[in-house]
């Protein structure tokens, strides 16, 4: 009798079920009376057929029945195909539980980790969706290192919930719900929330177990949605994941109009028949002075010899290779350090060759505005947080849809042809008392952004079925002096290119093919 009471207790704490006739029925098929109809009656079977679920004595599964911690605890042990850790029970009241030998092996697996609980497991605590998702993470962090760069990356990111809009997400549980629901292991409500703190049904957890399993082990950059977050993260903006707009190289000219010399790869002057040689004689002193050749008819083609090798005068190299076929040069190669004195006699020179190398020209980036100011002249000044395209019209008719469409209600909001929406997260500080005309005419570098020519503040059915901070049509108090508000604008049709440039000078531009 003691045996057999062992053998009971050893199921019910791999099982996690409370009686040797649930533990029994994992290994057979579901006949639990209490899911027929049930919205995951096939659901709850299929995760039962792989062994990850067990119901009740009676032969119920209670499908909308709140799940314990450790109830949880034994399902999600069964679930993962980690590699099984041995160590020690960490939690003084799970000594002795049925659910102690799942509970440690999560823990020491890494999906629990044990400072969360400071104060004890409490087993029977019914689980909240947060630690649901806190779990899940730190499981898909320890099935494939790129999770935990994606972790890093949407520590910062705006999480496509009316919650985050809110600001009832701290930020410390940001990256966990990110990986969980960019991943699409565990989704939102029909509102777009995702509910942290509320508790989770029996049924919820076989759906969120299935794919918890399918999505263990694979990479994060398989996963749109997360790429979306993970971008939103490190940038501020959505675009180059969600849409054809890419970012344009800054420019490779300074004020002037001269080409920055840390973006050369040469600079020098073009021989010929008709240069004068002695001149030349100023630019030989430098030692580092190379002849560059290239085939007359091949121009990719060149080549490079340091002048102070070749124990030929200038002119005499210059002549035997157009003999030859080739166009030559005369100059520096990689001229970063390049004396602004030297750099001007090159400039001067009417047959001065500049070849820039693209490839080290940095690109834009909204990181580049992103939280910096941007003066509208004496009245306020602003700052943009964020920028969001959300596919709309006929492309999101074909399919095409952001993390954000339902936040955002995109596709009830925008109707047409336009293919994207803009949205621009804004902070505005008032110095003075003003208007939303006065605001937008204001002298100052947000007059020539387009940004402020064509941003549109959303109108009232817009402005209630997203529940967006916006400027409100009865402005009170958003533009008295001393305010500030941050808030959400549109552009309903954007153009071919989208920038922002900051007082600083910083900039960023976006252009679609």
């Amino acid at each position: 009798m003691k045996k057999l009471s062992k053998v009971l207790l050893a199921a019910s704490m791999i099982y996690g079920s409370f009686s040797a006739t649930a533990a029994a029925d994992v290994a057979g098929a579901p006949n639990f009376n209490d899911i027929s109809g049930h919205w995951a009656e096939d659901v709850i079977t299929r995760a039962h057929d792989l062994k990850l679920i067990v119901g009740y004595e009676e032969g119920t599964f209670k499908p909308n029945g709140e799940i314990t911690r450790a109830e949880f605890a034994a399902m999600l042990s069964r679930a993962t195909d980690l590699p099984v850790k041995t160590g020690g029970n960490p939690f003084y009241d799970m000594t002795g539980h049925w659910a102690e030998a799942a509970v440690t092996q999560l823990v020491d697996q890494g999906f629990i980790n044990p400072s969360d609980y400071s104060t004890g497991f409490n087993p029977y605590a019914q689980l909240t969706r947060y630690e649901m998702m806190n779990w899940i993470s730190n499981g898909l962090m320890k099935s494939n290192e790129t999770f935990i760069q994606a972790f890093e990356d949407t520590k910062n990111t705006l999480l496509p919930t009316p919650e985050a809009i809110r600001s009832e997400i701290s930020s410390d549980k940001v990256p966990y719900i990110a990986l969980a629901r960019g991943t699409g292991i565990i989704g939102g409500f029909e509102d777009g929330s995702v509910k942290p703190q509320n508790t989770t049904t029996r049924a919820e957890v076989a759906a969120i177990l299935l794919r918890y399993k399918d999505v263990e082990g694979k990479t994060a950059d398989s996963y749109s949605d997360l790429n979306e977050l993970r971008e939103v993260g490190l940038t501020g903006a959505n675009a180059t994941s969600i849409s054809p707009y890419r970012y344009q190289q800054i420019s490779e000219k300074d004020e002037s109009g001269r080409i920055k010399k840390e973006y050369l790869s040469f600079i020098g002057i073009y021989l010929n028949d008709h240069t004068d040689y002695k001149a030349m004689e100023t630019f030989l002193q430098n030692p580092d002075v190379v002849i560059r050749y290239h085939d007359g008819k091949d121009p990719g083609t060149e080549r490079f010899e340091k002048f102070s090798t070749l124990n030929m005068s200038l002119r005499d190299v210059a002549f035997k290779a157009m003999n030859a076929g080739e166009i030559v040069y005369m100059g520096l190669q990689n001229p970063k350090n390049i004396s602004d004195e030297e750099m001007n006699r090159y400039m001067a020179d009417s047959n001065v060759h500049l070849k820039v190398d693209k490839s080290i020209i940095p690109y834009t980036n909204f990181s580049n505005v992103k939280d910096q100011p941007i003066q509208m002249g004496d009245v306020a000044e602003l700052q943009v947080h964020r920028l969001l395209l959300i596919p709309t019209g006929e492309i999101a008719r074909q399919g095409a849809v952001s993390v954000y469409t339902s936040l955002f209600k995109a596709d009830e909001l925008i109707e047409g042809n336009n293919d994207y929406m803009v949205l621009y997260e804004s902070t505005l500080h008032i110095k003075k008392d003003t208007n939303l005309l006065a605001l937008l005419n204001a002298q100052g570098k947000a007059l020539g952004n387009p940004l402020f020519g064509r941003l549109q503040r959303f109108n009232k059915e817009m402005n209630s079925k997203s529940e967006l901070p916006v400027i409100p049509q009865i402005p009170g108090d958003f533009f008295k002096q001393g305010a500030v508000n941050r808030f959400w604008s549109y552009e309903p049709s954007p153009y071919d290119s989208i920038w922002v440039a900051t007082d600083s000078g910083a900039y960023f531009k976006l252009s679609r093919p």
